[in-house]
């Protein structure tokens, strides 16, 4: 698949995309919801959550391009590797950032929601259980 041109530009993104997607969720999730939670909101928000890691994989790609397509690299290696490793850092921690902060937030609309529906259910099964005095 790797000899097909469009595959070579469009695969890597995807695949470390979705990794990223994958690894960043279940670590963001894994102290404060139940299994059902955590299925749930991967479901719900896959689509924002794989293009946020695809952008979060080129991103990451970026210190690496730079490697790739200069000479001067080789000249300069202790400074490059240097700036190299510290956006690899940022970008790392950009992307967990994002990922917590979009997660969480999705995660106290769906425990509002059902809060709201719990209400709603009792409200009415109270207001059922109450006798007709007429």
């Amino acid at each position: 698949m790797w000899w097909i041109p469009p595959l070579v530009a469009v695969l890597p993104p995807l695949i470390w995309g979705w990794l990223t997607m994958r690894l960043m969720s279940y670590d963001v999730l894994a102290q404060h919801v139940t299994a059902e939670e955590r299925d749930m909101l991967l479901h719900q928000h896959r689509w924002s959550l794989l293009a946020m890691g695809i952008v979060s994989g080129m991103l990451g790609a970026v210190p690496t391009f730079f490697w790739a397509t200069s000479a001067l690299a080789l000249v300069l290696f202790p400074i490059v590797s240097f700036v190299a490793l510290w956006i690899y850092s940022l970008i790392f921690v950009f992307a967990a950032l994002w990922f917590t902060h979009y997660l969480l937030d999705a995660l106290k609309e769906l425990r509002r929601s059902e809060v709201e529906k719990t209400l709603n259910i009792e409200t009415r099964v109270i207001d059922m259980e109450l006798p007709y005095h007429g």
